[in-house]
């Protein structure tokens, strides 16, 4: 009773195991035989619920892959081998068989990056446009952005606190209203800002690329064309020079 609740209690259904290279009904017959001990065929079928028509074939396999055995005597019984030898065995060769594979990953990775990524792509939700924004890669020369509410999130202040500290020429254009003060508020000291009239989009310009959010839309492009920057970073550069510098009291 002891020796059932333990295995009931440690081998539950959610185990896999085709991790190890069984079926279901394999690894049924090898935990029913290790809880008996040995037995006959037809015990293992019984206590594994394995049907009578298929133990043999489940027997003869384990037998083959050196999970079980035969006894010498007569009537002859199956015995179970030590699970913590035989399959911590399987494991050791599937974590090989994994290494190796990580290496040739590590190598289709490294064909991967030799093609650029893709021109133009959209995905939609404010989600999405935090993500991208967050796991693009920093810019070494510049960072402009047309912002429309100054959204104060810790990880874009934080980020772009990092990117000034590296030199990086940080600026943000975006509209000045009861709104937007507050928040600005938050990243005057941060980065330079103008005032700029925006009705709903909030793009992100260096570069690495040009991401844009249509607020009302809900959707986010991304652009790598450097063509398409370079136009952006100089729109970006003469509507700087003609707007207002913002002075909060």
């Amino acid at each position: 009773m002891g020796k059932d609740l333990y295995f009931s209690n440690h081998y539950s259904c959610s185990m896999k195991p085709e991790i190890l290279g069984l079926n279901k009904y394999e690894w049924k017959a090898y935990k029913a035989l290790i809880e008996i001990g040995e037995a006959k065929a037809h015990q293992i079928s019984a206590k594994s619920n394995v049907p009578y028509g298929r133990i043999y074939d489940v027997l003869n396999s384990l037998i083959n892959k050196g999970l079980i055995k035969l006894s010498a005597e007569k009537p002859k019984k199956y015995i179970a081998m030590d699970p913590e030898a035989v399959l911590m065995r399987v494991i050791n060769k599937k974590l090989k068989e994994l290494l190796k594979f990580k290496k040739e990953i590590k190598i289709l990775g490294k064909h991967y990056e030799r093609f650029p990524e893709e021109s133009v792509f959209a995905v939609r939700g404010k989600e999405n446009f935090n993500r991208l924004i967050s796991k693009s890669k920093d810019p070494k020369k510049f960072s402009y952005a047309f912002k429309y509410i100054f959204d104060p999130h810790p990880v874009w202040r934080r980020k772009t606190k990092k990117l000034v500290k590296k030199g990086v020429d940080v600026r943000s254009l975006g509209p000045l209203n009861d709104q937007t003060k507050e928040n600005i508020k938050k990243w005057i000291n941060i980065e330079k800002i103008r005032e700029f009239p925006n009705e709903g989009v909030a793009i992100s310009i260096d570069e690495n690329s040009v991401i844009i959010g249509l607020i009302k839309s809900d959707v986010t492009l991304v652009i790598n064309d450097k063509a398409f920057v370079s136009l952006m970073k100089n729109l970006f550069e003469r509507a700087w020079i003609t707007s207002k510098e913002i002075k909060l009291e």
